[in-house]
């Protein structure tokens, strides 16, 4: 009788101990993206996409007198492309360093912690909600360009060409290939490359904004910490061979600096917009490339921005 009942203790015992939620769990993550870009959304960040379309509108409907048909299609993709950029790392940047003190002042982290959700869960949701915002008003950008500039090329080449057939020297072989060089400007499935490559930057912007935002006392640190390393980034190879001068001056300050740069990701290798944008072929491989970098900085600096949020006690 008492072993019966030692048996049934211990099974109701083993019964009652509480189940660990699993490490990582793609419905939550999913739930908590889902509300990060709800949430994003209502910062009127689509305003954005307002102040876009009026810039793309402007640069259609100027026309500086001495520049040709194949330079008037370059300056449309070369601005709108560089607003993309721009909009892309600011909001990366903006926006990830407020959701955790954002959180913690509503007490909403404390809700989300209070329940079986893994802090990995909750860095992942957030840092993927920005990253589908940002994907998203990336898409609607890179529409609108499209749009425009297959009209834009359609109403400069047809003009040009009528044109030119009005001067008698004109041949049938020399204005079909001045049309393909016009054309090679304009709206092309490679062009798809350069809103990748400014998403996969995104990335990587956003999580190293995330792991500052672990530790920062402040957002507009994070803010600022984030911007900066983004723009040392940009020339991480300069400052590489300037500390590589700098060995035999002073060797401790070399080898600081010199891990400073092996941390600070290099934004320089996701330069290939501009190429892009002047009709450059694109090579698979490299973009494969960006892919990879992209995946190594994103997944060494979330692994790092866990270390610093498991000690944070919430």
């Amino acid at each position: 009788m008492s072993d019966t009942t030692t048996s049934t203790a211990e099974s109701a015992g083993k019964d009652a101990s509480p189940v660990r939620p699993p490490l990582i769990s793609p419905s939550r993550i999913w739930s908590l993206a889902t509300v990060t870009f709800t949430q994003l959304l209502r910062m009127k960040v689509l305003y954005f996409m307002l102040i876009f379309g009026l810039i793309v509108a402007v640069i259609f409907n100027f026309n500086p007198s001495g520049q040709t048909v194949a330079q008037q299609l370059k300056s449309t993709k070369d601005v709108s492309f560089a607003v993309m950029n721009v909009f892309s790392m600011l909001f990366a940047i903006a926006s990830t360093a407020i959701l955790i003190p954002k959180d913690l002042e509503d007490r909403t982290l404390y809700t989300i912690l209070s329940k079986p959700v893994p802090r990995l869960d909750y860095l992942l949701g957030r840092l993927m909600g920005v990253l589908m915002v940002v994907g998203a008003c990336l898409i609607i950008m890179y529409a609108f360009l499209a749009l425009v500039l297959f009209v834009q090329e359609q109403i400069l080449v047809s003009a040009e060409l009528s044109r030119l057939r009005e001067q008698p020297q004109m041949d049938s072989e020399t204005l079909l290939n001045m049309e393909n060089d016009m054309r090679k400007q304009g709206l092309h499935w490679p062009l798809l490359y350069a809103p990748l490559a400014i998403f996969l930057k995104a990335c990587v912007v956003a999580a190293v904004t995330l792991f500052l935002s672990t530790f920062a006392s402040s957002t507009l640190f994070t803010i600022i910490v984030s911007a900066m390393l983004f723009l040392i980034g940009h020339f991480h190879k300069s400052t590489y061979e300037v500390l590589m001068e700098d060995t035999h001056a002073n060797a401790v300050v070399a080898l600081l600096g010199k891990l400073v740069v092996l941390a600070v990701p290099n934004f320089a290798l996701f330069n290939v917009v501009d190429g892009i944008a002047a009709a450059e072929p694109v090579d698979p491989m490299l973009m494969g490339q960006l892919f990879l970098v992209t995946a190594v900085y994103t997944v060494l600096y979330l692994l790092v921005a866990l270390i610093v949020f498991m000690d944070k006690e919430f």
